[in-house]
């Protein structure tokens, strides 16, 4: 029984790690640039590029992948674009009714 439990958390992690690089790659493929919507369209060249570097977007892919996986072990999912709050704020503002509703 043991075996078989340390065997599912190993499948877990692996699983785990695959649908976080998956939804970090959806994200990276989506047109436009984060940096761009959160200043809105009259945003100057070097506004936006100010912007990305703020957020580590002037960064290798795989250095931002290691930003992201390690914000989300600490429980800092950064900030929402649209309501300009901690993500993590967010979900857990909403988690009542979403267990409510399941």
């Amino acid at each position: 029984m043991l075996r078989y439990t340390i065997k599912r958390l190993l499948q877990s992690v692996v699983v785990v790690f695959l649908v976080t690089l998956t939804a970090f790659t959806l994200v990276r493929l989506a047109p436009g640039s984060p940096a761009l919507l959160m200043l809105a369209d009259y945003a100057t060249p070097e506004a936006i590029a100010a912007m990305e570097a703020r957020m580590g977007l002037d960064k290798p892919v795989y250095e931002q992948f290691w930003i992201y996986l390690s914000g989300m072990f600490r429980g800092d999912m950064g900030t929402s674009i649209v309501y300009r709050q901690p993500v993590l704020n967010i979900i857990c503002g909403r988690l009542p009714l979403t267990i409510q509703l399941s």
